[in-house]
Order: structure tokens, then sequence, then C-alpha cells
């Protein structure tokens, strides 16, 4: 007997065949993902245990990842209750062979009901010429079910903005009671002492080789650390660092991104990104953690128990937690530049203003350092963190622009409202790099020649930039 299976993605329709007998689905993700040269297939079963068979078809010698889970429903977190146990878990890195062929195989870690629930991909294709995808969230329904339950929630494209003031121009003013600005007392600039201390280790940074012996062939690398959203914005600003002449030739960019993993998640350091994730995304790079330098770390975390502002108190324990098992990791890690999540007003169910609210978590993790906490200073106490700093601010109040000209469309977001499409983590890429290139604490391992002296910027570009 066999029965059909309809998988709904924004504008597309996949017809999904099923065997009554085991309930096996066969996803063609082809469409789907917006990438017609490649091709992803996913036979699965709902029965605990049972073999998940990946099989993709690309262009021949082409690199790529895809990501894939699936959860209880069309919302953010539903994407991230549940994920198939693949070997990188939910993200995996691949080389098509000569045919242009790729699969491998792994085992359903918990017991779905493929019913209604949400199959989340993105496909990323390094070809000639490169193609991307947005990824595509789809929810799966059976012949028989409500039809209208099978559209993925559309973003409610009306809420264009909440009101808020982004926490760089908010300055001295507060937030239910929060004092405003990257740094205490409302500033947008670092204390004096705090950025000196930045750019003189900076200044000391040099490539190393792999058992960290400072080498001319050596690497500086630099990991980007995060989720989905990161990743989408690191895949993006890395062919921008790469492709700039002014750029150090001896840094390397390692993505360490990985989908469903929040700030929360981040901060066991048993977890399995920690334990598997990382080193396995290390040696697929051809470099070691003594290596690792510099962190760019977008986190955060969402549907926290809760108000303001003890929620974003969860999400700085999270933050804090996870730098702590950074440094662990990366014992040489000396910088760490630090951004909240972006605009997420357009998604359905609502997010802002927990998004906003994260900003908060990120401020208050560097104050802690700030008041003597994540210990940088080697010495007498072992340092257990990076010295931290913001990374670019990437959050506004939707259509209102801000100071320096971001602001945030519908149409720059996926069919989720959270996840930014390719323009939409274009644009934060280019301003996390003029941030950093004119940064003092950034420009002596970043840039090929160090300009003169200038102060630092940590809320944006300067002017506008669209």
């Amino acid at each position: 007997m066999r029965k059909t299976t309809r998988l709904h993605c924004a504008s597309h329709s996949i017809l999904i065949v099923a065997l009554a007998a085991g309930i096996s689905d066969s996803l063609h993700a082809q469409g789907c993902d917006g990438d017609p040269g490649a091709r992803l297939d996913v036979p699965a079963t709902a029965a605990p245990g049972s073999i998940v068979t990946v099989r993709m078809q690309g262009p021949a010698g082409a690199s790529g990842h895809f990501m894939v889970s699936l959860g209880e429903g069309p919302t953010p977190a539903g994407h991230l209750s549940l994920c198939l146990d693949f070997p990188l878990f939910c993200d995996h890195g691949f080389v098509f062979d000569a045919r242009g062929h790729h699969s491998f195989e792994s085992t359903i870690n918990d017991s779905p009901d493929l019913i209604d629930t949400v199959f989340f991909a993105q496909f990323v294709v390094d070809g000639a010429p490169p193609r991307r995808s947005n990824g595509a969230s789809c929810r799966i329904t059976r012949d028989g079910r409500d039809s209208d339950a099978s559209v993925l929630v559309p973003p409610d494209c009306s809420r264009t903005s909440y009101g808020l003031t982004p926490l760089d121009e908010l300055g001295s003013g507060t937030y239910l009671g929060e004092e405003g600005g990257l740094w205490p007392g409302g500033q947008v600039q670092p204390p004096k002492a705090h950025r000196e201390a930045g750019e003189a280790i900076a200044a000391a940074l040099e490539p190393l080789d792999g058992s960290s012996r400072p080498s001319a062939r050596g690497s500086l690398v630099v990991a980007g650390i995060g989720f989905s959203v990161s990743k989408k914005i690191w895949a993006e600003f890395v062919p921008l660092a790469q492709s700039d002449g002014a750029i150090s030739p001896a840094i390397r960019w390692v993505d360490l991104c990985l989908a469903g993993e929040d700030a929360i998640d981040m901060s066991d350091p048993n977890s399995k990104y920690w334990t598997k994730y990382v080193p396995t995304e290390l040696a697929a790079n051809g470099v070691t953690a003594a290596q690792v330098q510099v962190l760019w770390i977008l986190s955060g975390a969402q549907r926290i128990a809760g108000t303001f502002p003890s929620r974003a108190r969860t999400v700085q324990d999270g933050v804090e937690s996870l730098i702590v098992n950074a440094k662990a990791r990366f014992p040489n890690a000396a910088l760490a530049y630090l951004s909240p999540i972006t605009y997420e007003g357009y998604a359905v169910p609502v997010v802002e203003p927990e998004s906003y609210e994260n900003g908060w978590a990120i401020k208050w993790a560097i104050e802690t350092q700030l008041a003597g906490g994540l210990n940088y200073r080697a010495g007498v106490v072992a340092a257990i963190a990076p010295w931290l700093t913001w990374a670019y601010y990437p959050w506004c109040d939707g259509i209102r622009p801000r100071a320096d000209g971001l602001d945030w469309l519908c149409v720059e977001d996926t069919a989720d409202g959270v996840h930014p499409t390719q323009v939409g983590s274009l644009k934060i890429a280019l301003r996390i790099l003029d941030q950093w290139k004119r940064d003092p604490t950034a420009q002596p391992w970043l840039l090929r020649f160090v300009p003169e002296k200038t102060l630092p910027t940590t809320s944006g570009p300067a002017g506008a930039m669209r």
C-alpha cells in the first residue's frame, strides 16, 4: 500500500511517496531550497534508532554543507527540538565526488511523528559559480489532513517596528529600568584602560603553527561561533574578507557555527558541540585548537521563561559559560568580539522584544569582565576568557533606520521571519568587516598594514550604508 505525503515550502509543493509499512518518506528537496543545481534526498522512518540515508547530487568536486532538523510545528523553536543525529549532528560538510554524488547514513535519535513536523534545510554549494540557498522551512502533512495546516505560517510583514531604541543609541536612557549603551554609563566606546589592553593584546598576536609556536608559515585562526543566523552571516563575511586585498593573508577563517546550538546549548562544556563538532571542523579545515586566537561570537537564545530582565540574565549566564568553554577549548584565544541577534519582528509567532533584549545579555557579559570577572590576564590567576569587546551591533527597529543607516526589511528574512536571507546576511557582514577594519583592537591582526592609530568604532560604520 502506498500513501502520499505533500511537503509545502514557501512557493513549492513537493510530492513525497511514503510506504505504509514503516512510514518511509523520501524528501526531494530540489526547488525547496532554491538551488536548481543540487538535489537532496532524505529517506527516513519514524521509529527511534532507524537508519537515515542522505543522498545528494550536485556539481562534481563542489563543496558545501546542509543542515536538517525535525520539530513540532513551524516555529523557530520547533526547528531546534529534535535533530537527526548525523556524524556532525545538524550540520554536515561534504565534497561531491567525481560523479557529483555524496551520501552518508545516520540514525534518528528520538521518536518523531513525521506528520505535522517541520523540515528545515539549508544547502550551500560552492562551485563555479557558487550557489547559496536561504534555507527552507516546510511543514509535512499526509493526505486526508487539513490542507491549510500544511502551509508554513508566513512572516507578518506589517510588524515593521516595535518602537524600541537600539542599545547603542539608547545611551544613558533606560529600557524597563536597565541602562542602555554598549558600555557602562550609556557609552558607545569602551573605557580607555580596557581598550588599551585590547590593543596591546592584538599587537602581540602572530601566526602560529599547529603546536602554538610562532611561525611565518603558520596561521592566525579567526573562528565564527553561533547558531544558524550566525552561520548565514559568516558565510557571507568570509568571502568578503578573503577577497579584500587589505586583509592579512595569514588569517584562516573557520566556521564553527552550528544550526540549533544557542548560547544555552553551548554553555555545556561536555555537549557534542564542544566535544565532537568543534574538533571535527578544525580538522576538516586543517588547523588546530592552538591556532585559534580570535573569536567572533553572534549568539543568544529565545523562548526563555520569564520576563525582562530575568530572561536576559539567563541568556547572559549562557553567553558567559560559552566564552569560558571557548577559552578552555582554544587556549590561545586572546580576543573575542560579541554580537547579539538581528531584528526578528516579522516572525510568527512573535519573537520580539526578546531578540532585542539579547543585547543586554551581551552587554552584561562584557561588563562582568570590566568588573573583574571572566579574567583574561594570565598571571597568578589563570585566564578563563579572552579579552571581550563588541563586534558590530546588528539590531535595529525594523524599517526605522539607525544613525548608521541600518534598517531591516521583511524581504531580508527568509520565510520563517527569523533567518536572514543572503541579502540580509551580506548587509550585516559588510558592516562587520567595515567596523573591524577601523577598530584599533582588530587592525593589528586583521590588516596587512596597520594605519595610524584611530579611535575605535564599536556601534557600526560611520554614515549610511545600504
